[in-house]
């Protein structure tokens, strides 16, 4: 690693730390919203559209952009985070891999 990563580290790797932990709150509200949609048997709007009506349509768009928005919030918390937190970045690494996942999974 270069001297300026590692100072920035030592310097700045409580704050990062925190914003890694707000990374992880923002992921666990995706989730939710996530299982929140599913719960209402809304898997998208683009492929539920039959059976949804014009204002249920609405709603479910906006809700899903939305949520994909925390979704972006989370993965850019955690791609902070993870290269300077101090003292562990593993936990943060992992939730990038697991944000990044979710955003390749979630339907559009």
């Amino acid at each position: 690693m270069s001297a300026s990563v590692e100072e920035m580290r030592a310097r700045h790797g409580h704050h990062f730390l925190r914003v890694g932990l707000v990374g992880f709150g923002v992921l666990a509200l995706a989730f939710g919203m996530t299982a929140f949609a599913l719960g209402n048997g809304v898997h998208c709007p683009g492929c539920d559209r039959h059976h949804l009506s014009e204002a249920q349509f609405a709603f479910w768009e906006n809700y899903f952009l939305a949520k994909d928005g925390v979704y972006l919030a989370a993965t850019v918390l955690l791609g902070v985070a993870s290269p300077f937190a101090t003292p562990r970045r593993w936990p943060f690494v992992f939730g990038l891999v697991l944000a990044l996942f979710a955003v390749a999974l979630t339907p559009r």
